[in-house]
C-alpha cells in the first residue's frame, strides 16, 4: 500500500460521509468503493498514526470501530478468499486489476492485524481466518513472478502464522496437501527466481516449509498419505532444489523432509521388498501397495534421463544425498543397525510400524538401491565431469556408511562379495577409461578422488586399477598434480596399513608413461618421482615395512633394473646409439606414424627408467633404517652388495640410460655406508679406479646435463671417500692402498673432468628450476641448477682435486653465475679460503668481460684484449690506451646485459681487497677503469649512474689499500680527475663516492710522493693541487666541485702532517711551499672580503664558495705547517682567525652556512679562546642549531659538512640529515672542551634555566641535546687538555646532578623528547665518575614512569622501551643500594611496563573508534602493545639484574630493619621479596584473565569515583581512561561499563619473559610464595592471611590488594610458572 494512497484516506471519509464505526463497516462490505480505496480505509482504521488526521475522524473511528481487529481480519481474509475462487472457475476471464492476495500492502494488513492480535492473546487461526490458510498460500504463489516486496510480505505472513502458533501448524495438519502443492510451488519460484532480494526471501520459505512438512509427515498416522505427497511434480523439484544449492540450513531442511515423507519408515519395509524382490515378504502385503513405490522408483529414472543438461547435472548431484539419507532410514528399521544410526528423523514412528527388517535383509536393499542409482548416473549424459562427480560422491556414501558400508565390517550372505564386485565395475568401466584416454583435467582430478574413495572402502583396489593408474601419474596435467599427489600419498598409507607396500613398489617398476600422451598442448608431470610422494614413501618405508619384505621387495627392484637394462640394450642393437652418439642404423624409416611409434616407445621407456631408478635409489636409502639389529644390517649389507652387482653387470656395456646406472650407484655406496659393515663389495665399487672406468662416461662433453650433474655428484662421493680413506690409512686404522698414487691420480681426473664440462652457455647446460638437494631428484630441468649447487657446496673439495684448467672452468662458472645475479657463494665464508681459486678468479673475470664486451660491440676491442696482459709495468701504458682510445659509438645495450655489468661489479665489491693476489691488483684495478671509461658510455642512464658508482667505490678500496696501483694514472691524472669531477654533478650517490674515490687517489699518490720519494707520484700529485685550486677559484657559486677539491687537499694535507719529518728533509719541499704559500695569500685575501661583506650590503648570498675556500685554506695552512721546522700557524691562517673574532657581531646576525663554516673554523682554530669569545662563538652557534630546529627537513649543506669533517680531522664527511646533533658533535662540542671552568659553568646553568621553563618551543627542544652535549664534554675530555680544569667541569655536572634530573623530569611532563631525555639519564647513569644518591635514583626512576605514562606514542615506541628497560637495568646494577629505598616506585614502574605486552580483547583502533578521547589518554605503554621480543629480553633482563648472583635467605620479615639502617649485598634478597611478587603477581593476573582498566566520565565523577578511576587498584591497575563529556552532547557509549582486558598471548613473548620470572622466584621465599599463591586465589579482597609478616601484611596495610580473581586463573598461572621454575631452573645442587 503506498503512502499516496494512504494520505487519500480522510478524502475518501469525507465523499462516502462516513462518521460512525457502523458506516465503516458498511463501507468496507457493501460499498461500491474501489477495492484498493477500503484496504487503504482499513490500513487508517488499523493504525491510524500512518495517515495524517487534523480532524481527527479517522482517531475517532479506530477508537471507536468495537472488535476493529476481528471484524477488518474477517472482510479482509474472506475477500481474499472469495478473489481465489473466483480466478480459480473463472481462470480464462482477465483478472481484476487490483486483486487483495497478490498485493503486498494487503498481505501486510493482514499480518500486522493478527500481530497485533497476538500481543494481546486474543489470536486463533481458526476463528480469525475462517476458511483454508493454505489455500491463500498457494494462490499466492501460483503466479509466474514475483516480486521481491511482495515474496516478502507472504513470507512473513507465513512465518507468523506457522512458527509463532500452533494453530497454524494443526491447519497445516489438516491441509497436507496443500501443503505438498505449497512446497512445489515455493520450490519452482526458488529455482526460478532472478532477484536477489526475492531469493533470499523464497530460500527461507523453502526452508520453513520444509520443516513444516517433515513435522508433519513424522506425526501423520498413514504413511502412504505422506509418500502420495512426492508425486511427479514435488519430487523433481525437490531433487533439483539439492542438487542446485550448496550447503545450508535450507537445504538439509529438505533433505530431513525428504526422509521423513518419501523413506518414512513406515515406507521403508516396502521399499525393502521392492528391492530385494522378495517373495514370501510380498505375499504378506495387500495388493496395490508396492506401486506406490514403483512409481517413486520410476520418478527417480524418468529424472535421470532427462536431456536437459542443467536439470541432469542437478538431479545427479542430488542423488548421493538422497541416498544418504535412504541409508539412514534403513539403518533404523533394522534393530542390529538402529543402534549406530546417526539420526533421529523418524525414530518415534518405529513403535508403532510392526514390520522389521533383518541385517541381511536390510543390507541387500541398500545394496540393490546403491546398484539402482548407479546404474542410472552411467546413463550418458552432456557432462562427463558431473556424472563422474556425482558417482564419486554415491560410493563415498555407501562405501563408507557406518551401517552398511565397508567399514562397517558387515558381513552376511554375500553382501562383501557384492561390494567388492560393484567397486571392481565401477573402477573398471568408469575410472579406468578416463585414466587411460581422457584429456580433461577436470575429469582426471574426479577419477583421482575416485580411486582415492575406492582405497579408503578396499585396500585391494590398487590390484584392479592398478597399471592404468600408474600410466596415468606418470604423466600428469599440472592441472590435476595436486589430487593425484594426494592419492599417491593415500595410497602409501593405506598399503602401509594393510601391510602391502611390496605390492606398491611391485607397480611401481612396472610403471610408465602411456604410449601416447594425452596432449601435446598439456605440460605433464611425472607425479611417481615426485619429491613429496617419493618422501611420504621413504618415511613410510623405514617407519612399518617388515624387514623380510623389504628384502623381497630389493630383489624384485632388481630383476626389474635387469630387465631394464636388457631392454635398452636390446633396442641399442636394433638402431640405438653407441658410446659415441652416432647412429648405428643407417636404415631410415621410411613412414612418420614409425617415427613417431620410435619416439613414443622411446619416451615410455625414459619414463619407466626414471620411475624405476629413483624408486630404488630411496628404497636403498630407506631400508637402511629398517635394519636395527647388527645381524640385519649384516644381511641388507650384503643385500645391497649382491644388487649391485646384479645391475652393474647389465649396465657395464649400456651407454643408453646411463644416469639411471650413476644414481643407482650413488644410493647403493650411500646406503652402505650407512649400514656401517666393511664389505669387500662396498670397498671394491667405491675405489676410485672402478668408479673412473665404469662410472664416469668417457665423453662427459656429449652427456645430458642429467648426467653430468649425477657424474659430479658420485665424482663428489668418490672424492671425500678417498680423503676418509687416506686419512685413516695415515693414522693407522686401515692398510694403505698399494696403488695409492695411481687411485690419488684417478681422483684428480674423475674430479677434473665433471668440473671442466660445466658451460654455462651450452646447449645442454640443463634447466634451473629449484632443486631441493637430493640426486633423486636430479632432472633435466633442474640439473643447471643442481650442478651450480652441487659445485657450491663442495667447491673446497673440486678445488682440492681439479687441474689449474678445472679450477679455470670453476672460476669461469663463479663469474657467470655473480654476472647473473647469483653471489650466494661470495658470501660463504669457505670460499675465501681457496687459495687455488684466488689466481684464477681474477683471468676468468677478465676473459669473461671481453666476451661480453666484444658480444655487446660486435668486433674485437684493442683496449680490452690488453687487460689480460696487464702486469705492474705494463699498467701505465694500458691505462694510457683506455684513456686515449676513441669512445665507443652509442650502441643501445639490452636490459639483460647492463645488468651483467652491473651485478658483476657488485659481486667484486662483495670481495675483500685482500682476496687478491698482489700481482693481481694492477689487473682488477685496469679492468675497473675500462668499465668506467668505456662500458659506462654506452649503458641506458640508469645502469650506468649505478654502474659508475659501484666502479668508483671499487677503485677506491683498491687504491686505499695497494697505493702504488695509482701510478698507473700519474701520466693522464689531471685528464681523469677532470672526467670525475664533470659528471660528478649529475647524481649525489655519484658525487658521493666520486669524493671518495678522489680521496683515496690523492692520498696515494701523497703516500708514494711522500713515503717512498717517487717523483713522479710528487709532480703527479703537486700538479693535480695545482690544478684542483686554479677550478675552485674559477668555481661556480654552488660550490659542487669545491667540495671535491676540498677532499683531495685535505687528503694530501692529512699524507703531509703524518710524514712531515721526510717531508721537510726531501727535495720537493720548496715546490710544495711555493705552491701553499701562493694559495694561502689568495684564499685569504678571498675569505677576509667574504667576511667584509657580512657588514656591508652587498651579503655573500650562500656562502657555498667561501666555505670551500675557508675549508682549502685551513688544509694549506696544515700542510704549509708540515713543510716548516716549527709547527707555528701561517700568518694569513692568523690574520683569518683574528677577522673572524672581530666580525662575531655580524656573523650572527648573517645566519648562513658561510656565517656557520667561520664559527666553526674559529671553534677548530682557537686554542686559547677568552671567556668572550666563547660565550659569543656558543650563542651564535644555538641561535643557528634552533633555526635548524625549527624546520625537522632541513639538512646541513654538503660543503658545511665536508668543511667540518676536515679542520675535525675526520676521516670522512659525516652527512648526517640530524642538523642539530650534526652542530652540537661537531661544532659545539669543542667549543665547551675549550672552554675554561667558569664560562662552562655559567653556560650549563644558563641551558638548565631553559630547559626546565617548561616552555615547549624549539629553543627548549634544543636545550635537552644541549645538556647532554655538556655531560659528554664534562667527562669525556680530549686527550691534551687541561686536567684541573676538566675534574672542575666533573664536579660542577655531580653538583648539579638533582638539578639536571629536576629539570628532566619537567621536560618529561611538558612533551620533549622522551629519547633524549633517557639518552641523558643514561649517559649519566652509566657514566662510572658519577655518584647516585638516594633520591637521584627516586628521581630517575620517576622520569622513567611519568614518561611511561605519557600519552603521546612516540615515533619508535620499541626502541625508547628498549632504552628504558636499560636505563633500569644500569641504575639497579650500579647503584644497588641507593635503589633499596626506592624499590616501591621501581616495582610501581615494572608492574606498568609489563602492560606493553599485553594484546587487549578489544582492539584499539575499535576502541579509538567508538571512544576517541580514549586514544588521547591512555599511555602509549598500554597503546602500543604488544611490542617484540627484544623489548621483552630487555625487560627480563631487568628482572634478573634486580636478583643476580642473589639465591634465597631467610624469611623477608627479619630483614624489614634494614631499611632504616643500610643494607648490604647479602641482605638484598630478603628486602626485594617484600616487593617482587607485586610484579610477578601482576604477570599473574594478566595471565588469568583478570588485568582491566575503566573508562569513566569526567561529569559523573565524585570524589569516591575520582579515586576509584584514577587510584591504585591493586596488580589488576592499570591507568584509566578519563573522557571529558561534551556539554549538551552526553558522554558516548555507556562509558561507567567499558572495560578492556587483555593477555600476554604471544608463546615468544611468554617465553622471553620466562628468565625474568625465574629470577624473581629465585628469591622469594617459601611462606612469601604461599601468600602469594592463596591471595591469588581468592575469591574477594580479605584481611586474613596466615599470619605470617611478609610482603602482604607490610606494604599496603596488611590488606589483600589483589582484589577478586574473577576469572580464577591467576593462581594456576603462578603454580604452573613455579612447577616449570622447579623442573628447569632451580639450583638443586650438584649431583
Amino acid at each position: 500500500m503506498s503512502k499516496a494512497e494512504l494520505q487519500n484516506v480522510p478524502q475518501i471519509v469525507s465523499e462516502c460521509g462516513i462518521k460512525t464505526a457502523e458506516d465503516v463497516t458498511q463501507t468496507l462490505w457493501t460499498s461500491k468503493l474501489p477495492l484498493h480505496k477500503r484496504v487503504a480505509l482499513a490500513w487508517a482504521v488499523v493504525d491510524c498514526s500512518k495517515v495524517s488526521d487534523p480532524s481527527g475522524t479517522i482517531s475517532h473511528l479506530s477508537a471507536t470501530l468495537v472488535r476493529k481487529n476481528e471484524l477488518i481480519t474477517d472482510w479482509l481474509f474472506s475477500t481474499m478468499l472469495r478473489e481465489l475462487k473466483d480466478a480459480k472457475s473463472n481462470s480464462k476471464k482477465p483478472v481484476s486489476s487490483f486483486v487483495t492476495y497478490r498485493d503486498a500492502g494487503s498481505i501486510e494488513l493482514l499480518t500486522h492485524i493478527l500481530q497485533c492480535m497476538n500481543k494481546t492473546g486474543n489470536l486463533n487461526i481458526r476463528t480469525s481466518l475462517k476458511g483454508c490458510a493454505m489455500a491463500l498460500f498457494t494462490g499466492a504463489f501460483t503466479g509466474e513472478n514475483l516480486e521481491s516486496e511482495y515474496a516478502a510480505s507472504v513470507v512473513q505472513l507465513w512465518l507468523f502464522v506457522i512458527d509463532k502458533t500452533a494453530d497454524g501448524l494443526e491447519d497445516a495438519t489438516i491441509h497436507i496437501d496443500q501443503l505438498g502443492k505449497l512446497m512445489a510451488l515455493v520450490i519452482e519460484h526458488c529455482l526460478n527466481a532472478s532477484d536477489t532480494a526475492a531469493s533470499k526471501w523464497l530460500l527461507q520459505m523453502v526452508g520453513s516449509v520444509a520443516s513444516v512438512l517433515q513435522t508433519v509427515c513424522e506425526t501423520i498416522p498413514n504413511p502412504r498419505k505422506t509418500l502420495a505427497l512426492f508425486d511427479k511434480r514435488l519430487l523433481p523439484l525437490v531433487f533439483q532444489f539439492i542438487g542446485a544449492e550448496s550447503e545450508g540450513v535450507e537445504r538439509t531442511a529438505v533433505l530431513d523432509m525428504l526422509q521423513a515423507g518419501l523413506f518414512h519408515v513406515g515406507i521403508m519395509f516396502r521399499f525393502m521388498v521392492v528391492m530385494t524382490d522378495n517373495t514370501a515378504r510380498n505375499t504378506s502385503l495387500q495388493e496395490g501397495e508396492l506401486s506406490y513405490i514403483t512409481e517413486k522408483l520410476d520418478i527417480i529414472k524418468e529424472c535421470l534421463a532427462v536431456d536437459d543438461g542443467l536439470l541432469r547435472t542437478r538431479y545427479s548431484a542430488a542423488m548421493p544425498d538422497v541416498f544418504s539419507r535412504y541409508l539412514q532410514a534403513q539403518a533404523l528399521i533394522c534393530p542390529e543397525t538402529r543402534i549406530r544410526a546417526t539420526t533421529k528423523i523418524g525414530l518415534s514412528a518405529i513403535a508403532a510400524t510392526p514390520l522389521t527388517v533383518g541385517i541381511s535383509e536390510a543390507a541387500l536393499s541398500s545394496f540393490k538401491m546403491f546398484v539402482f542409482i548407479y546404474d542410472l548416473l552411467r546413463l550418458p549424459a552432456a557432462n562427463k565431469a558431473d556424472s563422474l562427480k556425482a558417482i564419486n560422491g554415491l560410493v563415498h556414501t555407501y562405501y563408507s556408511d557406518v551401517c552398511f558400508g565397508t567399514t562397517s565390517n558387515l558381513d552376511v550372505g554375500n553382501i562383501r562379495a557384492n561390494q567388492t564386485k560393484a567397486l571392481s565395475d565401477w573402477l573398471e568401466n568408469v575410472i579406468t577409461p578416463i585414466l587411460a584416454k581422457s584429456e580433461s583435467a577436470e575429469e582426471l582430478v574426479l577419477a583421482f578422488e575416485g580411486v582415492f574413495l575406492a582405497l579408503e572402502a578396499s585396500s585391494d583396489t590398487i590390484q584392479i586399477i592398478g597399471h592404468t593408474l600408474f600410466e596415468a601419474l606418470a604423466a600428469v596435467p599440472q592441472k590435476a598434480s595436486s589430487a593425484g599427489t594426494r592419492l599417491l600419498c593415500q595410497m602409501v598409507s593405506t598399503l602401509a596399513r594393510a601391510r602391502q607396500l611390496d605390492v606398491l613398489f611391485e607397480l611401481l617398476s612396472q610403471a610408465k608413461a602411456a604410449a601416447e600422451p594425452r596432449s601435446s598442448s598439456q605440460s605433464v608431470e611425472n607425479l611417481l618421482v615426485s619429491t613429496q610422494f617419493q618422501r611420504t614413501l621413504s618415511h613410510t618405508v623405514a617407519q612399518s615395512m617388515p624387514f623380510m619384505q623389504a628384502q623381497a621387495t630389493m630383489n624384485m627392484l632388481t630383476d626389474r633394473i635387469s630387465q631394464l637394462a636388457s631392454e635398452a640394450k636390446r633396442n641399442s642393437n636394433i638402431g640405438g646409439e653407441d658410446e659415441n652418439g652416432d647412429n648405428r642404423s643407417s636404415k631410415k624409416r621410411r613412414l612418420s606414424s614409425g617415427k613417431s611409434k620410435g619416439r613414443n616407445a622411446s619416451a615410455s621407456m625414459h619414463s619407466r627408467a626414471e620411475v624405476l631408478a629413483v624408486t630404488a635409489s630411496n628404497f636403498a636409502l630407506s631400508g637402511t633404517a629398517i635394519a636395527t639389529t647388527e645381524q640385519q644390517r649384516i644381511q641388507y649389507s650384503a643385500l645391497l652388495g649382491a644388487s649391485y652387482k646384479a645391475f652393474s653387470n647389465s649396465f657395464s656395456e649400456l651407454s643408453q640410460h646411463k644416469w639411471v646406472f650413476l644414481l643407482l650407484h650413488y644410493s647403493f655406496i650411500e646406503a652402505g655406508s650407512r649400514i656401517g659393515c666393511s664389505d669387500q663389495w662396498l670397498s671394491l665399487f667405491m675405489h676410485p679406479a672402478y668408479v673412473s672406468k665404469q662410472m664416469i662416461p668417457k665423453k662427459l662433453a656429449k652427456c645430458t646435463a642429467q648426467e653430468k650433474a649425477l657424474s659430479m655428484v658420485v665424482a663428489f662421493q668418490t672424492a671425500a671417500r678417498w680423503i676418509t680413506v687416506v686419512a685413516e690409512a695415515e693414522a693407522g686404522i686401515s692398510v694403505a692402498d698399494k696403488h695409492q698414487q695411481e687411485s690419488a691420480e684417478a681422483v684428480r681426473e674423475m674430479v677434473s673432468n665433471v668440473v671442466a664440462t660445466m658451460q654455462p652457455g651450452a646447449s645442454n647446460a640443463g634447466g634451473w628450476e629449484s632443486w631441493d638437494g637430493q640426486p633423486q631428484t636430479i632432472s633435466e630441468a633442474n640439473s643447471g641448477r643442481a650442478l651450480w649447487e652441487l659445485l657450491s657446496s663442495r667447491l673446497e673439495l673440486a678445488c682440492e682435486f681439479a687441474n689449474r684448467e678445472a679450477i679455470s672452468a670453476i672460476a669461469q662458472q663463479i663469474v657467470t653465475q655473480a654476472a647473473d645475479g647469483d653471489h650466494e657463494l661470495l658470501l660463504d665464508a669457505g670460499f675465501f679460503e681457496i687459495r687455488s681459486m684466488r689466481s684464477a678468479l681474477a683471468p676468468a673475470l677478465i676473459k669473461y668481460a671481453v666476451g661480453m664486451w666484444t658480444s655487446q660491440v660486435g668486433h674485437q676491442d684493442p683496449v680490452f684484449s690488453q687487460l689480460a696482459l696487464v702486469s705492474h709495468d705494463s699498467a701505465e701504458s694500458v691505462v694510457d690506451s683506455i684513456i686515449k682510445a676513441d669512445a665507443p659509438s652509442s650502441l643501445s645495450t639490452a636490459a639483460e646485459t647492463a645488468a651483467k655489468w652491473v651485478n658483476l661489479a657488485r659481486a667484486l665489491l662483495r670481495l675483500p681487497v685482500s682476496y687478491w693476489p698482489n700481482e693481481q691488483h694492477f689487473s682488477v684495478f685496469v679492468f675497473a677503469m675500462a668499465v668506467d671509461w668505456r662500458v659506462s658510455r654506452i649503458l641506458p642512464a640508469k645502469e650506468s649512474l649505478e654502474l659508475q658508482v659501484l666502479n668508483r667505490s671499487l677503485l677506491e678500496r683498491l687504491a686505499s689499500h695497494k697505493p702504488s696501483t695509482v701510478l698507473a694514472l700519474v701520466p693522464n691524472a689531471t685528464t681523469i680527475v677532470d672526467r670525475w669531477t664533470d659528471n660528478a654533478a649529475s647524481s649525489e650517490t655519484l658525487a658521493r663516492a666520486t669524493r671518495h674515490l678522489l680521496h683515496a687517489i690523492m692520498a696515494s699518490l701523497a703516500q708514494n710522493a711522500f713515503s717512498t720519494s717517487s717523483k713522479s707520484a710528487d709532480s703527479a700529485c703537486r700538479n693535480l693541487c695545482s690544478h684542483l685550486l686554479d677550478k675552485l677559484a674559477a668555481e661556480a657559486d654552488d660550490g659542487s666541485s669545491g667540495v671535491l677539491v676540498l677532499e683531495a687537499i685535505g687528503a694530501v694535507a692529512k699524507l703531509a702532517k703524518q710524514h712531515a719529518r721526510n717531508l721537510k728533509k726531501s727535495e720537493p719541499s720548496s715546490k710544495w711551499t711555493k705552491l701553499t704559500k701562493s694559495w694561502l695569500k689568495k684564499l685569504s685575501s678571498s675569505v677576509s672580503d667574504s667576511i667584509d661583506s657580512l657588514d656591508s650590503s652587498e651579503q655573500v648570498d650562500n656562502g657555498f664558495h667561501s666555505v670551500n675556500c675557508i675549508g682549502v685554506l685551513l688544509c694549506l695552512g696544515s700542510l704549509d705547517s708540515s713543510l716548516k721546522d716549527e709547527e707555528a700557524q701561517s700568518k694569513y691562517i692568523d690574520s683569518v682567525f683574528a677577522r673572524i673574532v672581530g666580525a662575531l657581531d655580524a656573523i650572527g646576525r648573517s645566519p648562513g652556512a658561510f656565517s656557520m663554516g667561520l664559527v666553526a673554523s674559529l671553534v677548530h682554530l682557537a686554542s686559547n679562546m677568552t671567556s668572550k669569545t666563547a660565550t659569543t662563538a656558543l650563542a651564535i652557534l644555538m641561535r643557528f642549531l634552533t633555526q635548524a630546529s625549527a624546520n625537522r627537513d632541513a639538512k646541513i649543506p654538503l660543503v658545511l659538512q665536508s668543511l667540518v669533517a676536515h679542520i675535525g680531522s675526520e676521516s670522512t664527511i659525516v652527512e648526517t640529515d640530524a642538523a642539530d646533533m650534526f652542530i652540537l658533535r661537531n661544532m659545539v662540542e669543542p667549543l665547551l672542551c675549550g672552554m675554561d671552568a667558569a664560562t662552562f659553568e655559567s653556560a650549563f646553568v644558563a641551558t638548565l634555566l631553559v630547559a626546565g621553563s617548561g616552555s615547549r618551543n624549539n629553543k627548549a627542544s634544543v636545550t635537552l641535546k644541549l645538556i647532554r652535549s655538556f655531560v659528554r664534554t664534562a667527562y669525556k675530555a680530549p686527550t691534551g687538555s687541561d686536567s684541573s680544569i676538566a675534574v672542575s667541569k666533573r664536579k660542577l655536572v655531580q653538583k648539579k646532578l638533582p638539578s639536571v634530573l629536576t629539570t628532566l623530569q619537567t621536560a618529561a611532563a611538558s612533551g620533549m623528547s622522551c629519547t633524549e631525555i633517557i639518552g641523558i639519564v643514561s649517559d649519566l647513569a652509566y657514566e662510572p665518575s658519577i655518584s647516585f644518591k638516594m633520591q637521584d635514583v627516586t628521581q630517575a626512576i620517576s622520569i622513567i614512569s611519568s614518561i611511561a605514562m605519557l600519552p603521546a606514542r612516540p615515533e619508535d615506541p620499541e626502541v625508547l622501551f628498549t632504552s628504558m628497560c636499560r636505563l633500569l637495568g644500569a641504575i639497579v646494577r650500579h647503584f644497588t643500594d641507593e635503589v633499596l629505598g626506592s624499590v616501591a616506585i621501581l616495582t610501581h614502574t615494572l608492574r606498568l611496563l609489563l602492560h606493553a605486552f599485553v594484546v587487549p580483547a578489544i582492539p584499539r583502533a575499535v576502541l579509538a573508534a567508538e571512544v576517541p578521547e580514549a586514544s588521547l589518554s591512555t599511555p602509549w605503554v598500554v597503546a602500543s602493545a604488544p611490542l617484540s621480543d627484544s623489548c621483552a629480553e630487555a625487560y627480563s633482563r631487568v628482572l634478573s639484574n634486580m636478583t643476580r648472583s642473589r639465591r634465597g635467605g631467610t624469611d623477608s620479615s627479619k630483614a624489614l630493619v634494614k631499611l632504616t639502617k643500610g643494607t648490604n649485598a647479602a641482605n638484598v634478597a630478603n628486602i626485594l621479596s617484600l616487593f617482587v611478587p607485586y610484579v610477578l603477581a601482576e604477570y599473574c593476573i594478566i595471565q588469568g584473565g583478570g588485568a582491566q582498566s575503566t573508562v569513566v566520565s569526567r561529569d559523573s565523577r565524585s570524589a569516591s569515583n575520582v579515586t576509584e578511576a584514577t587510584g591504585f587498584k591493586g596488580l589488576s591497575w592499570r591507568p584509566s581512561l578519563v573522557i571529558e563529556n561534551v556539554k549538551g552532547k552526553g558522554a558516548p557509549m555507556n562509558l561507567q561499563s567499558i572495560t578492556m582486558r587483555g593477555i600476554i598471548s604471544s608463546p615468544s613473548l611468554r617465553e622471553a619473559l620466562l628468565p625474568g620470572w625465574y629470577s624473581l622466584l629465585d628469591i622469594i621465599s617459601e611462606s612469601d610464595r604461599s601468600v602469594l599463591l592463596s591471595l591469588l586465589a581468592a575469591e574477594s579482597g580479605s584481611d586474613s592471611t596466615d599470619g605470617s609478616r611478609s610482603f602482604a601484611s607490610y606494604t599496603y596495610g596488611g590488606a589483600s590488594i589483589f582484589g577478586p580473581d574473577q576469572y580464577g586463573g591467576a593462581h594456576e598461572v603462578l603454580k604452573s610458572l613455579y612447577q616449570s621454575y622447579s623442573d628447569f631452573y632451580k639450583f638443586k645442587g650438584d649431583r
